[in-house]
């Protein structure tokens, strides 16, 4: 199993993968249909298209002539970009070496022989080269060293690289980082810095231990977003950190690397199981748990098309409407004057109020408290939804 786990983790195996099923498997299917065309399952319709087969059968012999061509391009591109470099002009020069194989394999035998040797002894060269240094260096990968990845252990500012007050994008999925682009579109990071961070989720062994070696933490799920993390930053011309941490959940796991990297803000995508407020929640609850002193946190959740909610995560003072500043206001004007010659003040008010409730629930009147507060949160939603 280890054997075939560090197979798949090779990046040269993941870029033959991708080549087939990003630039292949189009060929196939394409060329497939035109084959069943060809070749109906109706006797009636197959003896009716016979003199159009072979016309029929062009496109499917075209796609299944060029798939080797079409691979030789893609292996390139694909370790390009796991590379990082510019990708197609690799593809380019994989094409043009393949075929000029070709040609040489059917005009000049021998030659192609002794370039294959010559190949594979400096293939061997190579790997050997890159082994001894892997090995001298101790590195623990040697594509993670290409992404600056930090072990939850050893995440801190300084081994990320950032200053305190940088902003943290949580990021799993490929296909959803609008958070993270909207985030680069407006940083400005000679003031802020980004760190991109990907949650490993663990199963609890029955130790209790939650450890990874770096090569179990950095896979290809890793180097697939942050791929695609570092190439829509550098299209913006922006820069960002990247980390990834192993957590038996989410959202500790999300908080205590914000706690470990002094982060401000934390940025989210919008989940697809539950509503933005109830993601609010969530959070804020697993917030709770994480040991004293508790940092408190601006929460950013983004919806695909751009639209932002805000949160504070801590202690906070209460975003208060223009009607309850109002409210404030009248009852403070109306006992002012009442309680004199003491001096009242607003925030006496609120005080005030705060402690009546409390009362309350000491005198055990919980369950009378809860139906007026669920009586008011109602209330004040249907004069919310109300159409003016």
């Amino acid at each position: 199993m280890i054997s075939l786990l560090c197979a798949a983790s090779n990046v040269y195996l993941q870029a033959v993968r991708d080549a087939f099923i990003i630039f292949t498997l189009p060929l196939v299917l394409a060329g497939s249909l035109f084959l069943i065309v060809a070749n109906p399952p109706i006797p009636a319709l197959a003896t009716l298209l016979e003199p159009y087969k072979n016309a029929i059968l062009v496109p499917f012999n075209l796609s299944f002539g060029l798939m080797a061509l079409f691979l030789a391009f893609g292996v390139a591109y694909s370790l390009a970009q796991y590379r990082r470099t510019e990708p197609v002009q690799p593809g380019i020069l994989a094409m043009v070496l393949f075929l000029i194989a070709i040609v040489n394999l059917f005009t000049k035998p021998s030659a192609t022989v002794a370039g294959t040797i010559f190949s594979l002894v400096m293939f061997g060269v190579f790997s050997v080269s890159e082994r001894i240094t892997h090995r001298n260096r101790g590195a623990a990968h040697v594509e993670m060293d290409q992404f600056n990845v930090a072990a939850q252990e050893d995440l801190s500012p300084q081994c990320v690289g950032v200053r305190p007050g940088n902003i943290l994008v949580p990021v799993s999925n490929f296909h959803a980082l609008y958070h993270l682009q909207a985030v680069l579109d407006r940083v400005k990071p000679e003031r802020r810095d980004v760190v991109v961070l990907h949650i490993r989720l663990l199963r609890r062994s029955a130790s209790g231990s939650s450890e990874l070696e770096a090569e179990q933490l950095f896979g290809s799920v890793e180097q697939f977003l942050f791929t695609r993390a570092l190439s829509l930053a550098e299209k913006r011309g922006k820069t960002i950190r990247l980390a990834v941490v192993a957590a038996n959940d989410m959202w500790s796991g999300i908080l205590n690397a914000a706690v470990k990297l002094e982060s401000n803000t934390i940025v989210l995508g919008r989940s697809g199981k539950v509503t933005v407020a109830e993601q609010a929640r969530e959070i804020g609850l697993a917030w709770e748990q994480i040991p004293d002193p508790r940092p408190q946190f601006n929460l950013e959740i983004f919806a695909p098309g751009g639209q932002r909610e805000f949160f504070l995560l801590g202690p906070h003072a209460p975003n208060l409407t223009s009607n309850e500043v109002r409210l404030i206001h009248r009852l403070w004007l109306r006992f002012s004057d009442l309680v004199a010659p003491n001096e009242l003040h607003h925030h006496d008010i609120v005080h005030f109020a705060l402690d009546e409730v409390l009362n309350e629930l000491k005198e055990g009147k919980e369950a009378d408290v809860v139906a007026r507060l669920k009586n008011h949160v109602e209330r004040n939603k249907a004069a919310h939804d109300k159409p003016s």
